[in-house]
């Protein structure tokens, strides 16, 4: 989803549920080699007072893009799926769901019978 968000435009924010999660996903971005396109990672978390979980991510978003220069947004958490149309539509910017980025690359993957390369790392000889 992180690379998905890079083919979209300049920069991204990751959005996570916790403030607590937010290392985690900063490591991650680090290690696939995404640090000069990564706008921020922000947390749900942050949020004050009694709103919805879709209310919540627009704030966050919103805050991202105008602080952070986001030009994309990342659901970073499996509690977030189904809320990027609404999100994307809020926003007028791409808004990647990560777990159906996920499932849309293996199904593409299916599709066009691709499958991990055995020839190194992943062979199969002992």
């Amino acid at each position: 989803s992180m690379h998905t968000a890079c083919l979209l435009g300049d920069r991204f924010t990751v959005v996570s549920a916790t403030i607590g999660s937010i290392p985690n996903k900063e490591a991650l971005i680090k290690k696939y080699g995404l640090e000069s396109q990564l706008a921020s990672v922000r947390a749900l978390e942050s949020v004050k007072g009694e709103t919805s979980k879709l209310d919540a991510c627009e704030h966050v978003a919103r805050n991202a893009i105008k602080e952070d220069g986001a030009e994309v947004i990342v659901l970073g958490c499996a509690d977030m799926v189904g809320m990027s149309l609404d999100l994307q539509e809020r926003l007028d910017l791409p808004v990647i769901d990560g777990i159906a980025s996920g499932l849309n690359t293996l199904i593409g993957f299916i599709n066009q019978s691709l499958f991990i390369s055995k020839v190194r790392r992943y062979s199969c000889e002992i």
